[in-house]
C-alpha cells in the first residue's frame, strides 16, 4: 500500500517541507520518508526536510552472547568492512550490517533482525 505525501516544492530536497494532505496545511510527522531511492529527513515538527541521502539497504542486527564465556562476533558492516566484536558472557551488541551477520563457532548467540534500516551500528539501538 502506498502512502502520498504533498510539498510545496516540485523536486524534494532539503528545505523543502512534506504535508499530509494536497492542500499543504497539515504537515507530515518527524522521521524518515522515502520513495524507495532517495530519503529524506523531516526534523522541527512543521514538515521541514533537513537531510537528504542515498537510502541504506543495510539492517540492524541485535547480537546475544547466551553463553557465560566470551566470544568473537565476525560480521561485516554497511560500509563493507570486515570486523569483530569481543563480547563477553550475557553481553549484546547491536551492528548494522548489509548480511546476515556470522558468528564463531565457539559460541551460542541469538541474533535478532530488525526492519530498522541504517548507515551505521549507532543507528541500531535495539532489535524489534
Amino acid at each position: 500500500m502506498s502512502t502520498y505525501y504533498y510539498s510545496n516544492c516540485t523536486t524534494l530536497g532539503v528545505g523543502c517541507y512534506l504535508y499530509s494532505d494536497s492542500a499543504c496545511t497539515t504537515p507530515v510527522s518527524n522521521g524518515y520518508y522515502s520513495n524507495g531511492t532517495d530519503c529524506w529527513q523531516v526534523t522541527g515538527g512543521y514538515g521541514y526536510i533537513s537531510t537528504e541521502t542515498v537510502c541504506s539497504s543495510c539492517l540492524c542486527y541485535s547480537i546475544i552472547n547466551e553463553t557465560q564465556d566470551q566470544i568473537t562476533y565476525y560480521y561485516t558492516t554497511c560500509g563493507g568492512v570486515y570486523d569483530a566484536y569481543v563480547l563477553n558472557g550475557g553481553q549484546t551488541v547491536y551492528v548494522c550490517s548489509e548480511v546476515y551477520p556470522g558468528v564463531d563457532a565457539g559460541g551460542t548467540i541469538t541474533t535478532c533482525s530488525s526492519a530498522t534500516t541504517c548507515t551505521g551500528d549507532v543507528d541500531c539501538l535495539f532489535c524489534s
